[in-house]
């Protein structure tokens, strides 16, 4: 597929006002002579679908941007406060962007006994970008685009039991581009654990438990390098049991 697109902006970044949070001190603006973003993409998918209930895919693509919009981030004064961090967005020059795809998701019908009621589930996709940003000598990546990203499942079903672990990870990326590499903020890669379990106890009762966030990873909030943290947020592992009745 060849096609061309574009994304007009947000209302709220249109608007010619601004916000100071004092808890955060931080000032967000917005700008009001944001232009839309235009965008060529290619992309290629081959998918092999199988007889029982699963797919292989693989696929590759390229975006060619021009106007491409992010949160610009500057540090200045309002009302007696110094240090304030100015946000607010922008329109860089022009920039790409291209990635490889892949995905599987199949019941692990060929093995014996009861592993054949096994399955798996799993996705990749590793991308690389650049931006062209007013001011910079440099070419920074695209906000909020990771340079790869994977989830995988693996689960069981009989019809009457169920249980699932799933995994899932993705790489650090740029939130708000600074006048620097140095200055630029990133959130740093994250990786979550969830596990489920169901029973059918009979037609109208299941019982279940579900377990999130096992590893208890932080989520990172840093400026340049990961050693100068801004934000560090925990939210602790997530745990719950219950009976569902349906009548």
């Amino acid at each position: 597929a060849v096609t061309r697109t574009f994304a007009r902006p947000d209302f709220g970044s249109l608007a010619p006002g601004g916000t100071f949070l004092e808890q955060e001190n931080e000032f967000h603006a917005g700008n009001p002579e944001l232009d839309p973003t235009y965008a060529i993409n290619f992309d290629l998918m081959i998918e092999r679908f199988y007889e029982d209930v699963g797919v292989l895919s693989a696929g590759f693509f390229y975006k060619s941007i021009s106007d491409p919009i992010f949160q610009g981030s500057s540090i200045g004064e309002f009302n007696g406060n110094s240090g304030v961090n100015y946000l607010n967005p922008q329109n860089g020059d022009d920039a790409w962007l291209y990635g490889f795809e892949f995905a599987i998701s199949k019941r692990l019908d060929f093995l014996p006994g009861l592993l054949s009621n096994m399955g798996v589930m799993a996705n990749y996709t590793i991308m690389d970008s650049e931006m062209s940003v007013p001011g910079r000598e440099d070419d920074p990546g695209i906000p909020r685009q990771a340079d790869s990203l994977y989830n995988f499942t693996v689960y069981y079903d009989d019809g009457a039991f169920s249980t699932r672990f799933a995994y899932n990870f993705k790489d650090k990326y740029i939130e708000e581009h600074g006048g620097s590499k140095d200055s630029d903020s990133y959130y740093g890669k994250y990786a979550s654990l969830d596990f489920s379990a169901s029973y059918q106890v009979n037609d109208e009762i299941m019982v279940y438990a579900d377990m999130n966030n096992l590893l208890n990873e932080p989520l990172i909030y840093f400026l340049g390098e990961e050693n100068r943290p801004l934000q560090m947020e925990f939210y602790g592992r997530r745990a719950a049991i219950g009976i569902k009745y349906n009548y």
